[in-house]
């Protein structure tokens, strides 16, 4: 319980709860880890709360397994990230990369097609029209796997000019990064601070705790 004291008829002084220590943290160590009071107490919470508990329990987990996807994409990301920055444009068979990006943009259209959303059975035209429409350009008209292959030469050679690739990779290591910190932060987060801060704990937590810039 914590002990007031009124001195000089208006001033209100707080002394604490009983058994507090100066410099000593009750619930929560400097790192932010629970202390082994805090563990009972939300274990206490918890036992009082159980159907609240089993909600934070989910939403935790959820956080958890959903950065931990995103570490692995970003993790995906920078292996070809270092490798782009790291290849020779003599080395590169840019036909084969146009070929291989075209691939995947007509299996994504017939996916489309196959829900509904692409009005017709798309053809190898309509993936090479996907192509530039992604980039924000309008399709040469009658344009080949040739044309999407200088395409993908010049974006390459900007990308190496300006050392764009440093820059991704330097945000690939920064989303890695900032992932492991929320998965390592919500394993120690006290069930009810979980479950009381449910509405914003996927963005606006976080990002007011220095995760986010």
């Amino acid at each position: 319980m914590s002990t007031y004291r009124i001195q000089n008829g208006d001033e209100l002084c707080h002394y604490g709860v009983l058994g507090m220590k100066w410099g000593v943290r009750r619930y929560r160590n400097a790192d932010g880890t629970l202390t082994p009071a805090g563990k009972k107490h939300d274990a206490r919470w918890a036992k009082l709360n159980p159907g609240k508990a089993e909600r934070a329990v989910k939403l935790r987990d959820s956080v958890i397994e959903s950065k931990k996807a995103s570490i692995a994409r970003a993790k995906k990301r920078l292996e070809t990230d270092q490798k782009e920055a790291n290849k020779d444009l003599k080395s590169i068979d840019f036909e084969k990369e146009a070929r291989k990006q075209l691939k995947d943009q007509l299996r994504y259209l017939k996916e489309s097609y196959e829900m509904g959303h692409f009005h017709r059975k798309p053809t190898d035209s309509d993936a090479i029209d996907s192509f530039y429409w992604d980039l924000g350009m309008m399709p040469p008209k009658g344009a080949t796997v040739k044309d999407v292959a200088n395409v993908i030469r010049a974006d390459t050679e900007i990308m190496k000019k300006n050392k764009l690739y440093d820059v991704l990779i330097e945000d690939d290591k920064k989303a890695i990064s900032q992932g492991e910190q929320i998965i390592k932060s919500i394993s120690e987060m006290p069930l009810e601070e979980i479950y009381s801060n449910k509405n914003d704990i996927y963005y606006d937590y976080w990002k007011d705790r220095g995760y986010y810039d």
